[in-house]
């Protein structure tokens, strides 16, 4: 992916990209899913730029952003309890304001009951 030019080399990454990065939901859609997720998926289909742009998304409920710059455990948010699925043009929104959907008490109690 180096080569290709879509990820910066190793050597050449700041702290902040390689916490996001790390932080990356490695998952899938595999995880607790709400009905109300579940349909939401099943009505608008994965978000694509070339072929889906209605389509849902992967988002953080704490941010990376929050994470980074609170020195939270990159396993923390990276937490399948700290996934939600929105629309695309939602999670854009939200990514423009930088705000948080839970507090980190909350994020660690998800972590604590999930199954």
């Amino acid at each position: 992916m180096e080569l290709k030019g879509k990820w910066k080399k190793l050597e050449n990454i700041n702290d902040y990209d390689l916490y996001f990065r790390k932080s990356s939901f490695t998952f899938g859609f595999n995880f607790n899913m709400s009905e109300k997720e579940k349909h939401l998926l099943k009505r608008n289909g994965i978000f694509s730029a070339k072929n889906n742009s209605r389509g849902v998304v992967r988002d953080h409920l704490l941010s990376r952003r929050y994470g980074f710059e609170n020195n939270i455990p990159v396993w923390i948010i990276s937490h399948p309890a700290n996934c939600e699925i929105i629309l695309h043009s939602k999670n854009v929104k939200r990514s423009l304001t930088n705000d948080n959907q839970i507090t980190l008490e909350e994020l660690l109690e998800r972590i604590n009951k999930y199954k």
